[in-house]
């Protein structure tokens, strides 16, 4: 139906924002996992390294946090699609 369709649309304009929030902290900060003899430290050699440490670990949150927030989007398209199919294609009938 066109109300689900434009349902669909809103959640997945949502989801394209959340990707290029996401892409741009990943851009500004290009950050670098080096491994010392167990622990793990990262190196930021993006645009946020010529501003501030804060800045740099600031962008990284946000990358962090746009990540688990697509994904979450996107758990959230596919229950809402197999939501409409199971509505529409397929009833349970008991025998």
């Amino acid at each position: 139906t066109p109300e689900a369709l434009r349902n669909y649309a809103t959640v997945f304009l949502v989801s394209a924002v959340c990707d290029c929030i996401d892409m741009l902290s990943m851009l500004l900060t290009a950050a670098k996992s080096v491994i010392f003899s167990g622990s793990c430290m990262l190196e930021f050699h993006g645009v946020c390294s010529l501003i501030s440490d804060e800045a740099c670990w600031i962008l990284f949150g946000i990358q962090g946090q746009m990540y688990c927030t697509a994904v979450s989007i996107l758990c959230l398209t596919f229950f809402y699609r197999l939501r409409l199919f199971g509505y529409t294609k397929f009833k349970r009938h008991k025998v």
